[in-house]
C-alpha cells in the first residue's frame, strides 16, 4: 500500500478484490470501489499518471469513492463494511449479486479532501455512479470544522470575527 506523509496527489494502491479488505491499511485515507470495464481483461496497476485520476488502474470502472478520517480501523473498516453489504446500497446490491468488485486506496489524513474532487470532476453518470450524497457539501463542512479548530488552537473564538477587519490576519510572518 502506497502512502505519503505530505502529498498534493494520490498514489493508489495496487487493485485488490473487495474480499481481500484485510490487505488495506488501517487509518485515515481515501478508497475507491469499482469493477472491470471489460471482464475479459485483467484489472492491473498502471505505470501511467493521469492528471485527474492519478495512477488509476487499467480496466477499473469507478463505482464508489469514500473516505475515512478515523485513525483507528479507518479505510480497512470502511472496505470491510462494504464487503459485508452494510455500506453503500449500490455496492451492497452488487456484492449480494456475487459481482466481482475491486478496491484501491491511499492512506493519509491529507488525501481525504480528494473525495470531493473526484465526485465533482466527472459529469453525472460518468464515474462513481454509486455515490449519491453531496460530497461537495460534506467537504465544506469538514473544511469549516478544520478552520474552527485551527482558530481555537490560536486562541480565537470562531464565532467572533475580528479577522474580518484585519486583512493581514492570515498572512504568515
Amino acid at each position: 500500500m502506497n502512502s505519503r506523509k505530505k502529498t498534493s496527489s494520490i498514489i493508489w494502491s495496487d487493485p485488490e478484490p473487495l474480499s481481500r479488505y484485510g490487505t488495506c491499511p488501517k487509518g485515515p485515507g481515501i478508497y475507491a470501489i469499482g469493477r472491470a470495464r471489460n471482464e475479459l481483461l485483467p484489472i492491473e496497476p498502471t505505470a501511467e499518471f493521469d492528471a485527474y485520476m492519478f495512477n488509476w488502474p487499467d480496466n477499473l470502472e469507478p463505482l464508489y469513492v469514500g473516505i475515512s478520517e478515523s485513525g483507528a480501523e479507518g479505510v480497512r473498516r470502511r472496505i470491510r463494511t462494504h464487503f459485508r453489504g452494510r455500506g453503500n446500497k449500490k455496492i451492497a446490491e452488487l456484492v449480494r449479486a456475487g459481482k466481482k468488485l475491486w478496491f484501491v486506496a491511499c492512506s493519509g489524513e491529507e488525501v481525504v479532501n480528494f473525495e470531493a474532487l473526484f465526485l465533482t470532476a466527472f459529469a453525472p453518470g460518468s464515474g462513481f455512479i454509486a455515490n449519491k450524497r453531496s460530497e461537495t457539501r460534506n467537504f465544506g463542512k469538514r473544511l469549516n470544522r478544520k478552520i474552527e479548530a485551527d482558530m481555537r488552537a490560536k486562541g480565537i473564538d470562531p464565532n467572533c470575527q475580528p479577522w474580518l477587519d484585519d486583512p493581514d490576519y492570515f498572512r504568515d510572518g
